[in-house]
């Protein structure tokens, strides 16, 4: 890994952080005219709408994988996690679900060592132990909140460990074109069958940041995916944090909302500990490519 794929991975994560937090203000301001379900149901027509000169170019290579379990799972995991993103930003604070976001590496590493038998190292038991006080750091003075909202918020974490899992493992064998817009395809057809059954209207007036979400979620998973392809995810990690500052930001500026002190703290504290999961890894890394030589 030289020197100017980790600047550009970091410009990626930037893009990634900065078009993210714009679409998910963009949800959360729509959630209150339109529902859940036909929400969700445009960020995958548009985005896969936004992907279509890749299909025209690519044609059928791609579709071409010998991971398609993998993107199967990806795609289940963007589905109930998107899901549940949507529903989260129509009943919680905007910095609230990006704050508890941050935890899906800390659950990443969890599951690994309960499902996979990985080794729960000292590191690890560390950062998940900072990711549990992040979270009650954040819930604690949000105990009135929408439970429901939370618990979304929670799971749509646990779907992004998933993603997490399966995107690093799928941009180290296979194009990111294929990457990203498999799941697109794969996801249309049961998002059609929800929006049909709670269908709502949206009007002219919807369009334009209806347009704004699925574009936007087709660039930021195209730059994570990148991102993920050229740098180590402990050198990418501290600016995801930009989400909660830039969402934050658009809080007070759209929204009219206070900075919330008790969700950035425990958001930093989440993200420390995830931090320290990937720079362990990396220098453990480091150290075995070394004792090869």
């Amino acid at each position: 890994m030289n020197t100017l794929d980790v600047k550009q991975g970091v410009l990626y994560m930037g893009l990634y952080a900065l078009t993210h937090s714009v679409v998910l203000s963009a949800v959360s301001y729509l959630s209150h005219e339109l529902s859940t379900s036909t929400l969700f149901f445009f960020r995958i027509l548009i985005g896969l709408m936004f992907i279509f000169p890749v299909l025209v170019k690519r044609r059928t290579a791609l579709f071409q994988t010998h991971y398609f379990s993998l993107h199967i799972l990806r795609a289940f995991a963007a589905f109930l996690g998107g899901y549940a993103l949507f529903y989260a930003l129509s009943t919680i604070p905007l910095t609230l679900v990006v704050a508890i976001s941050f935890t899906a590496p800390v659950i990443a590493t969890l599951t690994s060592c309960l499902l996979l038998k990985e080794t729960m190292t000292k590191a690890k038991a560390m950062a998940t132990m900072l990711g549990f006080i992040g979270v009650f750091i954040i819930l604690r003075p949000n105990l009135d909140s929408n439970l429901y909202g939370i618990l979304a918020a929670l799971i749509t974490a646990s779907m992004a460990a998933v993603a997490f899992i399966t995107v690093k493992k799928l941009t180290s064998h296979e194009n990111n074109d294929t990457v990203v817009a498999l799941p697109f395809f794969l996801i249309l057809p049961i998002s059609t069958c929800f929006a049909v059954i709670d269908w709502t209207m949206p009007d002219q007036s919807n369009l334009p940041l209806l347009l704004l979400i699925g574009a936007g979620f087709s660039v930021s998973q195209y730059a994570l995916a990148k991102a993920f392809s050229l740098a180590e995810a402990s050198l990418l990690l501290p600016i995801d944090f930009c989400r909660l500052i830039f969402v934050s930001v658009i809080s007070v500026l759209f929204f009219g909302n206070d900075i919330d002190g008790w969700t950035v703290t425990g958001g930093t504290i989440i993200l420390m500990g995830s931090l320290l999961i990937f720079t362990k890894e990396s220098n453990q890394k480091k150290v075995e490519r070394a004792s090869h030589k």
